[in-house]
Parts: structure tokens; C-alpha cells; sequence
């Protein structure tokens, strides 16, 4: 009896070893869009469609959009279509209400499914605070 506990040991501890070693964390990330260039704004697009492509379900992104970057989330967007089709895949768009104040955006010039918060730099930095990793989208 106490060779097969040995043994059962011996053959399911690396099992339990891979079994840790195999768990995936969430990638939590929150990008800062500030830029009304056009060709940044398809990057920042490009980059969320191969991070969700590798990353699937262990991948969690907001998107804060102000000053000029508030462009990305309007009915007017270049990327509307982009923006919407990550959007139903689980990424999160928001607006800065104060961006969109100083630029008299109603919340009806937001795409479908474009949320606000108050300020979007203070959002950049709560999520730092709750260890969201930091990727300025005009890059």
C-alpha cells in the first residue's frame, strides 16, 4: 500500500504541476485614444482584433476616447463598423463627458453601445490603479 501512495504521488504531481503552470490569467488593458488621425485610429483597431484573436476569453479591454480622440466613438466614425463589431465581441468603448461638453456631443452622436464616464483621464488612471495595463492608442 505504501509503494502504490508513493507511486500515486510520483505520477500526479506533475499533473498538478501542469495543471498551474496552464491557468490563464486575464490581460486586462485599458487604451487611451486621444488622436483624430484616422490611420491611428484603424491601428488602434488592428491591435484589438489581434490581441482579442490571441488572447480570446483571457483578454479584457476598455477603450477611453477624449479630446480629439472622441471621433473614434461618433456615428461619424471611420471605424464605426470596427468599432461595433469589437464592441458585441466584449470590448468596452467609452466617451470623456467632459470632451463631450466642450464639443457639445449629445450621447445620441455615440455609436450604439458607447458608454460615458465623467472623465476619461481619471478613468485611464483607475484603471492603472486596479493593475490594468496602460497602452496610449496613437502610437
Amino acid at each position: 500500500m505504501k509503494n502504490f501512495l508513493i507511486a500515486l504521488i510520483i505520477v500526479t504531481t506533475p499533473v498538478i504541476a501542469t495543471a498551474q503552470v496552464k491557468k490563464e490569467e486575464k490581460h486586462m488593458v485599458v487604451f487611451q485614444m486621444s488622436s483624430a488621425d484616422t490611420e491611428e485610429q484603424k491601428g488602434l483597431i488592428r491591435n484589438l482584433s489581434h490581441l482579442l484573436e490571441g488572447w480570446g476569453d483571457s483578454f479584457e479591454a476598455e477603450v477611453v476616447a477624449h479630446g480629439p480622440g472622441i471621433s473614434f466613438v461618433t456615428n461619424e466614425s471611420v471605424v464605426a463598423n470596427e468599432v461595433k463589431g469589437l464592441a458585441a465581441k466584449g470590448i468596452k468603448f467609452v466617451a470623456c463627458e467632459n470632451t463631450m461638453k466642450q464639443k457639445h456631443i449629445r450621447h445620441s452622436d455615440l455609436l450604439e453601445g458607447v458608454t460615458t464616464v465623467p472623465m476619461g483621464l481619471a478613468e485611464i488612471v483607475l484603471k492603472q490603479e486596479q493593475r490594468w495595463s496602460y497602452i496610449k492608442g496613437n502610437f
